[in-house]
């Protein structure tokens, strides 16, 4: 099986929580009931080439709200009492090299938005804004350039077993929550039914939608670092649908006691190869979704998915 380089990149904004109140300035003692939200805004490929978020505004809301609209440091640091909290990208924002600052760098923004997030006091956070752009490299710190794909949409929770006594998912259903899975890049190969099979490296997962401590503290941090597989099939007609895709249960932090699966027969028209195998392509989806821990004794969460994803 041969591992395809994708031509599509991703581009993440890191939002990293950290012990000072200031990118620019003295370091400041925190309160003792605060944390802080670090924005780095810069981040260097490994090609070299640096890239900048410029005219962003960030509009924090929970248990205290701000509104952020200057970007101009390499480094937003803000102190926050811990709480809850959502965090939203607005304002005419664009992404440009840094040094040529009249060439806009045309991206995707695939993350939920807003998002949801906690901070415990002095707490260290991280949170992603991922895009998609078309360029090459891969940087490690701030704005993140890396090859890869996505999986993005909506999931629809409409029952959890068992119910009595509830499950820890009962809370869920009945929510319309946004989602994003990414990945940086993928194996595909040829499957039995003459269907493209895509095997993803480590994950990115986040939810939109309200606070959950269950889903944006646990199962969104669970889910990330684990891997997965999914396939794009020849259906009737020589239509194409997205199925079969599932997490794989082992996480770079350590085996994740959840598991996602989604399945769906939702045809679309594609392009097929010239042995009639579907290329590689965005596609649309409808699936069925399924979230449980491997300790089935836990507990079942199910759902609709829709949205869109790509390999490349």
């Amino acid at each position: 099986m041969q591992k395809l380089s994708l031509a599509a990149c991703a581009l993440a904004m890191l939002l990293t929580a950290c012990g000072e109140t200031s990118s620019t300035g003295p370091y400041t003692p925190l309160r003792a009931t605060e944390g802080v939200l670090r924005l780095p805004l810069v981040s260097t490929a490994s090609n070299g080439v640096q890239y900048r978020l410029v005219g962003a505004t960030f509009v924090i809301t929970g248990t205290e709200s701000l509104t952020i609209t200057d970007t101009s440091p390499d480094t937003l640091s803000v102190p926050l009492m811990a709480g809850t909290y959502s965090i939203q990208l607005e304002g005419d924002w664009h992404v440009e090299r840094v040094g040529t600052p009249s060439e806009v760098v045309p991206v995707q923004l695939i993350s939920p938005n807003p998002m949801a997030f906690s901070l415990a006091e002095r707490d260290v956070r991280q949170i992603r804004f991922l895009f998609k752009l078309p360029a090459d490299g891969n940087a490690n710190v701030g704005i993140t350039v890396d090859e890869g794909g996505w999986i993005a949409g909506t999931m629809r929770f409409t029952d959890h077993s068992p119910r009595d006594p509830p499950s820890e998912y009962a809370e869920l259903v009945g929510q319309e929550v946004p989602f994003t899975i990414s990945f940086e890049f993928a194996y595909l190969s040829r499957n039995y039914w003459q269907g493209l099979s895509v095997a993803t490296n480590e994950l990115v997962v986040q939810f939109g939608g309200p606070y959950s401590a269950l889903l944006h503290d646990h199962i969104a941090r669970y889910l990330s670092g684990d891997t997965a597989r999914f396939e794009l099939n020849r259906g009737e007609s020589n239509l194409i649908y997205f199925d079969n895709f599932m997490t794989m249960g082992m996480s770079t932090n350590g085996n994740t006691p959840y598991y996602l699966q989604m399945t769906g027969r939702h045809l679309f028209r594609g392009v097929l190869d010239s042995e009639q195998v579907p290329v590689s392509q965005p596609f649309p989806f409808t699936a069925e979704v399924l979230l449980q821990r491997y300790d089935t004794s836990e507990g079942t969460l199910r759902g609709v998915a829709t949205g869109t994803g790509s390999t490349q």
